[in-house]
């Protein structure tokens, strides 16, 4: 799936928030760890327990990310920032809500 399509549906504006070449990526998967991404790689850059995945943005887009999921508020350079606002759970056991995304 292209990048694009994938966030066309957020705000209604996915397409005005990033350039034709990144739109046109396409997404090969999704990783929470930044070690596990590979070129079209989404990144959940999230704050754990232990680590704060905003520590690892850097390594994530080096090895390839194509978009960065991650709060409004963190530094993103060379790939899509998706900015997500982390509130009260949404899933049992899950300590982030994605109902609220944008494009930064």
């Amino acid at each position: 799936m292209r990048l694009g399509n994938l966030l066309s549906g957020l705000n209604g504006a996915a397409s005005d928030a990033f350039d034709t070449m990144s739109a046109e990526q396409n997404i090969t998967g999704f990783a929470i760890d930044h070690r596990k991404v590979a070129p079209g790689t989404i990144f959940g850059a999230f704050k754990g327990a232990q680590f704060n995945g905003e520590d690892f943005i850097d390594e994530a887009v080096k090895n390839g990310a194509a978009a960065i999921v991650a709060s409004p508020a963190a530094r993103v350079t060379g790939a899509v920032h998706i900015a997500a606002e982390t509130r009260a759970p949404n899933l049992p056991g899950s300590p982030h809500n994605f109902s609220v995304l944008s494009l930064m």
